[in-house]
């Protein structure tokens, strides 16, 4: 996996745009661990190399589904500022236990000191304070105290007092009144529990292939996979009752072992004698997709009476 990773680096620094796509479908195919084993330097390189955009959206995947393993890298300390502060921010970055992501804060800004400051609070000087401060005062607004529970906040936030302001003291009366809010401190809402597509056909990163061709735009970094959209295995007969507005189908062929599948933007009609479907829409706006070996490819449908496949 390592060797691909470096060939990819290779082939684009070298412009060979068009051998990348294949190399990286075998890449996340071979080093799937590997991977998850040194992410941090495989994220750095998502970061790096713009034309990575299936291992973009790879990585991406893994931050929101699988955060821990990001958070339990031992390179965690070795991201830069601007590489950790848009996963922080994000509400999809769903930790189980919000002092787990302060705690890695800490090890981060401790180690982001000349002399690898200790973790132990009580061991710091006046300069350190003020050190820490500094390093952590873009950190500091983004972590969700208030959905602490007290003993967490007491056991692990508390400690850190001098270094958070006025925070601590917020926070405690949150606990003491009901309801309460503080006026000076934005407070920011639980992160989102992320949960996989629940289709046995598509994964997350072919779904958001085919939201994208839909609306021809880059998806913002949403839950719209597992909020917007549902995933219904449908039985033959079950077609005329749930396929009416705009659908995305999809379906195996076993012996072939691909996917195929198309979208319908418009409503369709039904034949009261035969119940075949009539598709009322302009064909432009159709499309029809194949995955094969985990890549996907859409082609145009064009004619007004026979479909053309555009592969």
């Amino acid at each position: 996996a390592e060797v691909l990773l470096k060939l990819l680096i290779a082939l684009d620094e070298l412009y060979f745009d068009d051998l990348i796509e294949d190399l990286l479908v075998a890449f996340f195919k071979q080093g799937a661990q590997w991977i998850r084993e040194n992410f941090v330097y495989v994220y750095k390189i998502s970061l790096q190399h713009h034309k990575f955009t299936q291992l973009s959206e790879y990585v991406d995947d893994i931050i929101q589904y699988e955060p821990e393993v990001l958070l339990h890298s031992r390179e965690f300390v070795e991201l830069e500022e601007s590489e950790l502060l848009p996963i922080l921010d994000r509400d999809n970055f769903c930790v189980e236990d919000e002092a787990e992501i302060w705690d890695r804060i800490i090890e981060w800004g401790c180690a982001q000191q000349n002399s690898h400051l200790s973790t132990d609070p009580s061991e710091w000087s006046g300069e350190d304070i003020e050190s820490m401060k500094l390093t952590l005062k873009n950190f500091i607004p983004l972590v969700r105290f208030f959905t602490m529970s007290s003993d967490k906040f007491y056991k692990h936030v508390r400690p850190y007092e001098k270094i958070l302001g006025n925070i601590c003291e917020q926070v405690l009366q949150s606990y003491l009144i009901k309801g309460w809010q503080p006026r000076d401190i934005r407070v920011l809402p639980r992160r989102n529990k992320a949960s996989r597509a629940n289709s046995k056909l598509l994964n997350n990163r072919q779904i958001r292939e085919i939201y994208k061709k839909i609306y021809s735009k880059k998806p913002k970094k949403s839950r719209f996979i597992e909020d917007a959209y549902t995933m219904v295995l449908l039985e033959p007969t079950q077609y005329e009752t749930f396929c009416v507005d705009p659908t995305v189908i999809v379906f195996r062929i076993v012996e072939l072992d691909i996917v195929i599948g198309g979208y319908n933007p418009f409503k369709t009609k039904y034949s009261l004698i035969s119940h075949s479907p009539t598709f009322k829409s302009k064909l432009e706006y159709s499309f029809m997709f194949k995955i094969d070996d985990e890549k996907i490819k859409f082609s145009s449908i064009v004619g007004t009476k026979e479909f053309k496949l555009q592969y």
